[in-house]
């Protein structure tokens, strides 16, 4: 079973990037969001009644990116998207004229 969420987990990336446009950064996280609840692992930490605790997807993540990383990747990430979506829609010229017509050149 494992192995079909494997390939099907896949087949969900390359459909977010090639088909959705969605930035790789994104489709990852999707893929892995996805991918960790169909095999059962729950989205946030829990702690059963016995004091056993499951390791969520988010704590899996940010593990994952490792401990500098985990902290500031994901907002690394996201801000470039954020910069990515302002050069597109010409907002970056817009704060550049902003800024050049307060101070001058």
């Amino acid at each position: 079973m494992l192995m079909v969420i494997f390939v099907i987990s896949i087949a969900v990336l390359l459909f977010c990037i090639m088909k959705l446009k969605l930035t790789a950064f994104v489709a990852i996280l999707v893929t892995v969001i996805g991918t960790g609840i169909a095999c059962g692992i729950p989205f946030v930490t829990v702690t059963a009644a016995d004091g056993t605790t499951t390791s969520g997807i988010a704590t899996i993540i940010q593990d994952s990116f490792g401990s500098t990383l985990g902290s500031i990747g994901m907002v690394t990430g996201l801000g470039v998207m954020l910069g990515m979506f302002m050069y597109e829609s010409g907002g970056i010229n817009n704060i550049c004229n902003a800024i050049l017509k307060t101070l001058g050149r």
